[in-house]
């Protein structure tokens, strides 16, 4: 099957979207099948073409100043200089249907597909892009709500990440959605006690915006002394972040590592003894999923996703009030055994359950089954319908 992969960010832009459709992108080509992606990056003059681990990837040169984060002008810019890279993406590689990552901005471009060369496509909705999840972007939603419903209405099917953000969707779309989590490489992201540190270390990180809450845990650490904290990732939130540890005085347990190989990033997470996560809402967190399959547990705020992936008093904490994250962590402290014991379960939890080969799988089936409900007498074309 040949399949057309779209997102405004890809590997080495953006964050856990981008990195999920390039890990479903190599997986589909170790399952046989042909793949091309058509995405962005910054500093380019031109639109390039590179061959990735045997996937085509097509970067357009879009506007694109921040690796990490993308404004409405930087989303725009990909939109228009994505639809003038598409037809030489199509010529090339004739893609029987299409996989998009991210309702808005990618979704736009999904809306010439079925009407200029007849490919049904899918969207993956993965977090900021599900209306009603996030309420600080609720007036974006609101004013975007025709034109997502526009985009659903054209699609030949709809996925989520995470169970809990499918009633949204279903909502906006009315019609069934597909869950299918995302994955981790288990042989990669695995334990080393050699690495662990002797003094209580946790991590925390990602993307460094509203959304995690972040200032929530560095707050909680404030109060005890032995605590260190690790910051993997970057963002827009960071420089106040630095402030905010500047202020509390706690700059000598506190570490921002900015963006990090897999290879640094690996050995942060060995080091560690629990990933904190406060954020207000999350998805399937790739970071999550990371560090327990290197052996930590997670201590996790009780928001939608994070209580799909924690099961509490198991594989971490799920942690229900705000004013409750200093006891979590002076509990943390004091009983490092308990933490070794639900970072163990972790490791068997995403061995088990999570890994990119299951979810390319099930993200093969899906687009197979689309690819077969399109009528194939229909020559592929190159030429506008109306």
């Amino acid at each position: 099957m040949r399949i057309l992969i779209m997102n405004y960010e890809y590997p080495p832009i953006g964050g856990g979207g981008g990195w999920a459709s390039s890990q479903i992108a190599k997986q589909l080509v170790v399952l046989g099948h042909q793949v091309s992606v058509l995405t962005t990056d910054s500093g380019l003059s031109k639109t390039t073409r590179r061959d990735e681990d045997g996937v085509s990837v097509w970067r357009c040169a879009s506007y694109r100043p921040d690796r990490d984060r993308a404004g409405l002008r930087t989303m725009a810019s990909f939109v228009v200089h994505a639809r003038r890279t598409l037809p030489q993406v199509m010529d090339a590689h004739r893609p029987e249907v299409c996989l998009i990552f991210f309702a808005f901005p990618t979704g736009l471009l999904g809306l010439g597909l079925l009407s200029r060369w007849r490919i049904p496509y899918a969207v993956a909705f993965r977090g900021g892009d599900v209306p009603g999840l996030e309420q600080r972007v609720q007036w974006m939603h609101l004013l975007l709500k025709p034109l997502m419903k526009r985009i659903l209405r054209h699609s030949a099917a709809a996925t989520v990440n995470a169970r809990s953000m499918a009633p949204f969707v279903a909502k906006l779309a009315d019609e069934q959605v597909t869950v299918i989590p995302n994955g981790v490489d288990v042989e990669f992201f695995a334990p080393n006690d050699g690495f662990r540190t002797s003094l209580p270390t946790f991590v925390c990180g990602g993307r460094l915006q509203a959304q995690k809450n972040i200032v929530l845990a560095l707050d909680a650490m404030a109060d005890i002394a032995e605590c260190r904290m690790t910051v993997v990732g970057d963002g827009p939130l960071r420089p106040s972040l630095e402030k905010r540890v500047h202020s509390l005085g706690i700059s000598d347990r506190v570490r921002f590592t900015g963006w990090l190989t897999r290879e640094a990033l690996r050995q942060e997470l060995q080091k560690s003894w629990a990933l904190i996560n406060t954020s207000h809402y999350e998805g399937h967190s790739n970071l999550a999923l990371e560090a327990m399959a290197c052996g930590l547990p997670v201590l996790a705020s009780d928001v939608v996703g994070n209580s799909e992936l924690v099961v509490h008093e198991q594989t971490g904490l799920l942690v229900a009030n705000e004013s409750s994250w200093v006891q979590v962590l002076k509990n943390g402290v004091a009983r490092p055994d308990d933490l070794r014991r639900m970072g163990a379960r972790a490791r068997i939890f995403v061995v088990e359950n999570a890994s990119w080969m299951a979810a390319a799988k099930r993200y093969a089936d899906l687009l197979g089954r689309l690819a077969m409900a399109i009528d194939s007498t229909v020559p592929f074309r190159t030429d506008r319908t109306e």
